[in-house]
């Protein structure tokens, strides 16, 4: 009997502790539940005038029904999990579901908030529970980076413990280059379209009329040791609408949204002797000839229009041998390199915003260094100097090949 009620005995002890066990595993879910509603809710990092004395504050919101444990939970700044100057909730704090909880520097945390750092709250064992994400330094004094259904974004409307107001927030495409960006809207709205201006307008390296054609974008010429060869970039308007340059350089559909501009640009690199790819020997030099856009009464200035269906000289480049280039046939590659600008003003702070497009297209240049015959230039030199004299202007060329994109000649 006496071991029968020590088994007995032993059972309702095990019961009892295996019921405490479910107990804690069921308060345990439910403080984990709570902990997960736990979010950082808005941060000023410039301070609000109403609120901790001008200083910068911290909001946390519990989004859930139930009353959140907050003992030993770290808020930290960019510094991290450990930082010395996190900030270490005491034991037995909580926060009640629905409500909020306003933390203020100096008499509460410690580390300061700049205008891209980043606010996170930790569990005590350092795993994270909610985090402010970078914010986008563009706070100011009664500003805040406050939460929102579509994510976080700046707000003029603070609400220390309280909800935040949605309606305080301008909604709309907040991405460039699209052409429906809107530099005052604060939340994305997913509405963003992304075509180019000015996708008529085509930039190559002439042909013989100073246009943009199945010719375009390969040059092929014969020079005399010494001598400077100059290509000429133009561009063509082969759409239906008038393009007006604007601050010169930079271009934008007459009439459309004047903020998103665009421009030109090239890269000239040399493939080396023959087939051979590295430097080009002879140290050749590279020039920018002629900008036209910095030419006075040129048809590229502020306000001057290229019609539908018109080219005109953008820009003019030179190659010239060294005094050490061998005689040899040498290959050039251009990278032709479309610019998209983008105009922001943010907070009085102005400028633009520059797109690279490497892959518009691209172009080749091949050029034959005579050897030195009697200090006269040799036949191909006078051929290249006639056709520069009476047919187009340029100092070119025996054109052909297709535009944009062309891969290098077969040899």
């Amino acid at each position: 009997m006496l071991k029968m009620a020590h088994t007995l005995s032993l059972l309702l002890i095990l019961n009892v502790l295996a019921a405490m066990m479910i107990v804690t595993e069921e308060v345990s879910a439910d403080e984990n539940e709570s902990v997960a509603d736990l979010r950082v809710n808005e941060v000023a990092d410039k301070g609000t005038s109403d609120t901790c004395d001008g200083k910068d504050w911290i909001e946390l919101h519990n989004a859930g029904a139930d009353t959140a444990d907050l003992s030993d939970m770290v808020l930290v700044d960019d510094k991290g999990f450990g930082d010395e100057d996190q900030y270490i909730f005491a034991n037995g704090s909580n926060l009640s579901g629905g409500e909020h909880l306003v933390l203020c520097k100096g008499a509460d945390f410690d580390f300061g908030i700049s205008g891209d750092d980043t606010v996170t709250l930790f569990a005590a064992d350092g795993t994270e529970v909610s985090t402010s994400g970078t914010m986008g330094d563009l706070g100011a004094p009664d500003n805040t980076w406050a939460y929102f259904a579509e994510g976080y974004a700046y707000t003029e409307a603070p609400t220390p413990g309280a909800a935040n107001t949605a309606d305080a927030l301008d909604h709309g495409c907040t991405y460039w280059p699209a052409s429906n960006y809107d530099p005052d809207a604060d939340i994305d709205d997913e509405s963003c379209t992304y075509d180019r201006p000015g996708e008529d307008v085509i930039f190559c390296l002439a042909d013989e009329d100073m246009t943009c054609s199945s010719e375009s974008n390969y040059l092929e010429a014969t020079i005399a040791p010494g001598e400077k060869f100059t290509f000429v970039f133009v561009l063509e308007n082969k759409g239906d609408s008038d393009i007006m340059f604007t601050q010169s350089s930079h271009m934008t559909i007459s009439g459309s949204n004047g903020s998103r501009q665009f421009g030109f640009a090239s890269l000239v690199e040399g493939w080396g002797d023959e087939d051979d790819a590295g430097e080009v020997p002879g140290k050749w030099e590279s020039d920018l000839e002629v900008q036209y856009t910095h030419v006075q009464d040129s048809e590229m200035c502020d306000g001057c229009i290229l019609q539908a269906g018109e080219s005109t000289a953008y820009f003019e480049r030179s190659l010239t041998p060294g005094s050490e280039a061998p005689p040899g046939t040498y290959k050039w590659w251009v990278t032709l390199v479309r610019v998209d600008h983008t105009y922001r003003i943010d907070d009085g702070e102005s400028g633009y915003d520059k797109d690279w497009d490497y892959e518009y297209g691209n172009a080749t240049i091949i050029i034959h260094v005579e050897a030195e015959e009697s200090g006269l230039p040799g036949f191909g030199a006078w051929a290249a100097m006639i056709a520069f004299i009476g047919a187009t202007g340029i100092h070119s060329l025996r054109s052909r090949g297709r535009f944009n994109r062309m891969g290098p000649p077969s040899d």
